[in-house]
């Protein structure tokens, strides 16, 4: 069993968090996914296999957790596993520097640094360097394929923005040990299409959760849990359910959502 739970320092957790000028603003996603992960390893046993040793997780005891964050950005998503779940170490790789500086100045802020690796890299390319190491990998990629949604007059924030959720799966394929588990966030109205380069990229699909804004809302992001080179074996389970309105009619956070991720407001 892993223990979880918030830390102290994680207090004023994530007010303060370094964001390049120009960069996307992390959301509620970035939070929600790390708080997906704790849950699955709260709630089940999940055993380490022991990745080839690399210098990107040197000096850790045998027993800490390796995990992944491709697509970092500024380390929200990273930071806020961190803080929830104990034994557990992470890499974070972004493709711009500027936010993997920041990323670093946040780790160290929240006393996290011994805890974090944060490396500039290419996902498209990290099959040619690493080798099966991480037990867990969580992706919050791009959204919109190229040609597709807003453009954005940000570099940063435009190159968050667009990409091919193909490119991080084939990253999460090359780093993960056998039978290593996947956590990925991804917009509910391209289920369809994630669940396509799922099975295309040898995952199999065995966690499912919609989350709605609203009771009555169309689901608007699906969160997902998938294993390395296994078959399908799924469970959809209840929808998240962020917000209801209170007696005045303004929307407020639900129990449901307060229990699962203890930032969102």
């Amino acid at each position: 069993m892993v223990e979880t739970h918030c830390r102290p320092c994680a207090a004023a957790f994530p007010a303060g968090l370094q964001q390049p000028e120009g960069s996307m603003r992390f959301s509620a996603d970035a939070l929600l996914l790390p708080a997906f992960v704790a849950r699955a390893l709260r709630n089940r046993s999940h055993k380490r296999r022991h990745g080839q040793e690399t210098g990107l997780f040197s000096g850790l005891a045998p027993h800490q957790w390796r995990a992944a964050d491709l697509g970092c950005g500024c380390g929200a998503s990273s930071l806020a596993l961190l803080l929830l779940v104990d034994k557990l170490c992470v890499w974070g790789v972004d493709i711009a520097p500027e936010l993997v500086a920041s990323a670093r100045a946040n780790s160290e802020q929240l006393g996290l640094g011994s805890r974090t690796n944060f490396t500039c890299g290419d996902v498209r390319e990290l099959g040619q360097a690493c080798t099966p190491m991480c037990d867990i990998v969580q992706i919050n990629p791009p959204y919109w394929e190229e040609g597709r949604g807003r453009v954005s007059e940000q570099a940063l924030n435009e190159t968050a923005r667009r990409g091919s959720v193909e490119h991080f799966l084939k990253a999460a394929r090359e780093i993960l040990v056998h039978h290593g588990s996947l956590f990925l966030i991804f917009p509910a109205e391209r289920t369809a299409d994630l669940f396509v380069q799922l099975d295309h990229c040898r995952f199999g699909v065995r966690t499912v959760q919609y989350v709605r804004p609203l009771l009555l809302r169309p689901a608007r992001r699906i969160l997902v849990e998938a294993k390395q080179d296994a078959r399908h074996d799924t469970v959809i389970v209840p929808d998240l359910i962020l917000y209801e309105k209170d007696a005045s009619g303004i929307n407020v956070v639900t129990k449901a959502a307060r229990d699962f991720c203890p930032w969102l407001h």
